[in-house]
This record gives structure tokens, C-alpha cells and sequence, in this order.
């Protein structure tokens, strides 16, 4: 379980960061990209809402 943890927490992290390179670009399409992938890190953890709002976040800035 802790290579688990510890994977998520670096793919969680890469997310994060490649979301506000994408934001400092101005670069929608990564910015999406990384929403959408972080929401689904999110739903494979089981936080559901929190993965629904990322999501959500991700089409509006596709």
C-alpha cells in the first residue's frame, strides 16, 4: 500500500505543477489536460466530489 500512496502522491504533485505551468502559459488545453487527469487520480482514490468538481473544471477550461 505505500508504493501506492507514494506513487499517488508524485502523480498528484506532477498534476498540480504541470497545471500551473499550463496556467502560466496560458495554455488551456494542458491546463484541461491536467484537471482532467488529477480528477481522475482523484476518483481512483475515492474522492468522488472532489473529482466530479476537477472535472467540471477541466471542461470549462477545454
Amino acid at each position: 500500500m505505500r508504493r501506492t500512496a507514494f506513487g499517488g502522491r508524485l502523480a498528484h504533485d506532477a498534476l498540480q505543477r504541470a497545471g500551473r505551468l499550463a496556467e502560466q502559459r496560458h495554455d488551456a488545453r494542458a491546463a484541461s489536460l491536467s484537471l482532467g487527469s488529477l480528477g481522475e487520480l482523484y476518483a481512483t482514490a475515492g474522492r468522488r466530489t472532489e473529482a466530479a468538481m476537477l472535472a467540471a473544471q477541466a471542461i470549462f477550461q477545454a
